[in-house]
């Protein structure tokens, strides 16, 4: 649920971290520059914790005072992020999260968690949406969760996070993406799927289940965690851009526009070695879905609620899969949306102005 970031780009915006200049946006230069506030005080680094994680009903249990969690940013951070490494739109388990172009959230669906309290939220360049919650990274890095990210990580180690790039989240684990390329992760490590504590040179990361993968900036891919369907065996991926992951499976977008794929293929979600001219990719549960140059969008496994009719879709400008409906940005600012809408996480007729 995240996009892709060029090569040596954590060079560039470490030397921005520093100097306070601009980076443009590797297809059209467009800049996010939106601003500042922090309710609590930072600490004096990320932390890695692993360890036992509360049952899965207490992750759908909300907490009870609805608070809004905030981590806080470097004094001075001064830089801004690059717009194609951001989630614009993103579809969790049951709701739709969606940035607006003054750096406002809009989220629909499923409301039991607080996941869709985001309506106070200002200054945000990205967001992920996960199981029952969504997080928001604002312009100077800092972290805005909504509660049950406390069930995953405490609250304390969600203030101690700075100089944040990228967010991505499973039912129990959360992890995160810093400007110096290196990752923080949290939650259940049964898997050793939290071991990533020696990374570097990282510029993307996935995580689903029990496994994790880091995009590093030579295009190589790193993975660690459950491997009972191969879904680690990426040593030998070459000019990868992108990353995503689904239930025991990897996918890696190369730069020539074709997508790797290796692990379970239950319903077909591995089909897409004929796909070509691709520019993004997104997952969700046993599918698979590419976002074409050309702004169409192409699809693959589960269709149990139509979640993969988008043959249809054209100026689509970005794209996200949850855990069986799926949406796309179009050019306007305007979202379409298909698959389940139980919770009316397809309602998208009010997400205006995104982008």
């Amino acid at each position: 649920m995240k996009k892709t970031i060029t090569n040596g780009i954590i060079l560039l915006m470490a030397l921005c971290l520093f100097s306070g200049c601009n980076i443009g946006e590797k297809s059209n230069d467009i800049i996010k520059d939106k601003g500042e506030p922090s309710q609590t005080s930072l600490s004096d680094s990320p932390v890695q914790t692993t360890g036992a994680l509360p049952s899965p009903s207490m992750i759908q249990t909300p907490s009870p005072t609805g608070e809004q969690i905030e981590a806080t940013a470097s004094p001075d951070a001064g830089r801004t992020l690059i717009e194609n490494h951001l989630n614009i739109l993103s579809a969790g388990m049951w709701h739709t999260v969606a940035l607006r172009k003054d750096g406002t959230v809009i989220a629909i669906g499923i409301n039991e968690n607080y996941q869709c309290e985001v309506n106070e939220w200002t200054d945000i360049v990205s967001v992920y949406a996960g199981d029952g919650l969504t997080f928001g990274i604002k312009k100077d890095g800092s972290l805005m969760a909504t509660p049950a990210a406390a069930f995953i990580v405490s609250n304390e180690d969600i203030s101690a996070l700075n100089d944040i790039i990228a967010v991505a989240a499973s039912p129990f684990n959360f992890i995160c993406l810093h400007i110096d390329g290196t990752v923080s992760a949290f939650g259940d490590n049964s898997e050793n799927q939290c071991d990533v504590g020696d990374w570097n040179n990282i510029i993307d990361i996935a995580t689903y289940g029990g496994h994790t993968v880091g995009l590093k900036s030579d295009g190589t891919v790193m993975a660690i965690g459950l491997n009972d369907y191969n879904q680690c065996d990426v040593s030998g991926w070459t000019d990868i851009i992108d990353i995503e992951v689904g239930p025991g499976a990897t996918f890696g977008l190369k730069k020539d526009g074709t997508v790797l794929a290796v692990g379970m293929d239950e319903l077909n979600q591995l089909k897409v070695s004929g796909w070509t001219d691709i520019k993004d990719i997104s997952t969700g549960a046993f599918l698979v879905i590419g976002l074409k140059k050309d702004g169409t969008v192409v699809a693959t496994g589960s269709n149990t609620h139509e979640q993969l009719n988008v043959g249809e879709w054209n100026d689509i400008v970005a794209i996200d899969a949850g855990y069986d409906h799926v949406v796309g940005l179009k050019s306007d600012g305007t979202v379409v949306a298909t698959g389940t809408n139980h919770m009316n996480q397809c309602m998208v007729d009010e997400m205006e102005d995104i982008g």
